[in-house]
């Protein structure tokens, strides 16, 4: 089995037996277009998919878990670039939803971490806020070898979810990992405690695969360590952006998007327009690296048969039918 493959599976199957033997309940994930959160065209974060249990306060007694696919679009007007950048369009959360006991989610994350895919404790490291007491004396389960910076500055103090209207914000904590062979802690997760106004309502705990991957490799782009580095190798900030756009192409044309109409609703014009621009992207480092269509289209195909076990999947060249 390929390498990166192989790292991704383990850390993503971990989770779901971890999660699951401590008794929370799995929790489906939903396509990224499936217009589930209508605050956002493609699903960003895994919140996106349990905010019905947050909105409603009616947050399972044992706990969700779930491993949801992400695509963040942040980087979409760099995709013909050659500027350099951290992470890709799309990855996926492994993450929990559960009642404000911050402690055990605290322990059960960590005992995944240690036990569960092997990080040393030295190896990890707590970012969190020192005005956060309840949340510092939580993360006191998990003393041992693990460090904490606190009011390190990439650390929030209040986490937003749009749901402003709701008064429903949160206060977290970062957990990062030491990347191989460095001195240099990445973030690779958030533990948040949810509050609506002021009263705890929930404690929303996410985990980034790439990000892991990345630290695992010691690697400083999350596409390197992606299922696409298995189709390809891709050991430049070019190949970087011609992954990039082809994961967030493949992905977007396995859920159909491409066969929405662009004369119809809005959302339905923003999916069709940022389906475009990866698409042009696509056409753009496909003719920079000299490559046919046919070869395109299998390293999509490859590529969701990877990242999906999913080998129903016809990649199309939507590109020539404009």
């Amino acid at each position: 089995m390929s390498i990166y493959c192989e790292y991704l599976n383990s850390v993503e199957d971990g989770f779901d037996q971890h999660f699951s033997q401590r008794g929370y309940k799995k929790e489906e994930p939903v396509t990224v277009s499936s217009q589930i959160d209508p605050s956002v065209d493609l699903v960003g974060s895994k919140i996106s998919a349990l905010k019905r249990y947050v909105l409603n306060e009616n947050i399972p007694s044992e706990g969700l878990y779930l491993i949801q696919d992400c695509f963040r679009t942040r980087g979409m007007k760099e995709l013909k670039t050659v500027s350099p950048s951290k992470f890709g369009s799309c990855f996926r959360t492994m993450g929990t939803l559960t009642n404000p006991d911050v402690e055990k989610v605290v322990f059960d994350t960590f005992d995944y971490l240690v036990n569960g895919i092997g990080i040393k404790p030295r190896d990890l490291l707590i970012k969190i806020n020192a005005d956060d007491r309840d949340l510092l004396v939580a993360t006191s389960s998990v003393a041992g070898n693990i460090r904490r910076q606190e009011n390190a500055i990439d650390t929030h103090y209040q986490h937003r979810y749009g749901l402003d209207d709701q008064g429903i914000y949160g206060r977290d904590f970062n957990i990062a990992v030491r990347k191989q062979k460095t001195d240099e802690f990445v973030t690779v997760g958030t533990v948040v405690l949810m509050e609506r106004n002021k009263r705890k309502i929930g404690v929303d705990m996410g985990l980034g695969n790439l990000s892991l991957a990345m630290c695992n490799f010691g690697k400083d782009n999350t596409l390197t360590v992606s299922r696409m580095a298995d189709v390809f190798p891709i050991d430049s900030v070019e190949k970087q952006r011609f992954a990039d756009s082809l994961v967030g192409l493949a992905l977007m044309q396995k859920e159909q998007v491409h066969k929405l109409s662009s004369h119809s609703d809005r959302a339905s014009k923003n999916l069709r327009w940022k389906y475009n621009k990866y698409e042009e992207a696509v056409v753009y480092w496909k003719s920079q690296f000299g490559l046919s269509d046919e070869q395109v289209l299998e390293y999509m195909k490859r590529y969701i048969e990877l990242e999906f076990k999913n080998n129903n999947y016809k990649s199309e060249a939507t590109w020539l039918k404009k």
